[in-house]
């Protein structure tokens, strides 16, 4: 088959199955009522979703690229200055310190994520 009456067929049989799926019925019932051979349907169905596949391959980028970001690193980690501890929360061998100067915004925030925590 030359490449146009495929495109022509191909452009038929895409609208035929789109009148058959929005037409409510199953495919089989669909096929009977519009006298079309079954299996020429579902042969044309797998042609059309094969086209369609086919299309989205070659529209997609061919070459992903990898680069890298040099991330400067701390010489000194600063030791936070000293407040007052009002509360502890020790989470799978880990404590957080809750400062007296904490936010209700920030426990409120903070108790969400450990809900999380298993």
């Amino acid at each position: 088959m030359d490449k146009i009456t495929h495109e022509v067929r191909l452009t038929n049989w895409t609208k035929l199955i789109q009148e058959c799926l929005s037409s409510g019925l199953s495919k089989k019932e669909w096929c009977s009522q519009n006298q079309i051979d079954e299996k020429q349907f579902y042969y044309w169905q797998r042609r059309v979703r094969e086209e369609i596949y086919a299309e989205q391959v070659s529209a997609a980028p061919v070459e992903l690229s990898t680069s890298f970001v040099e991330v400067p690193s701390l010489s000194k980690v600063e030791e936070p200055k000293s407040t007052n501890v009002s509360a502890q929360i020790h989470v799978n061998g880990c404590t957080i310190e809750i400062a007296d100067s904490a936010s209700d915004e920030f426990l409120h925030r903070l108790l969400g994520a450990l809900s999380y925590v298993q």
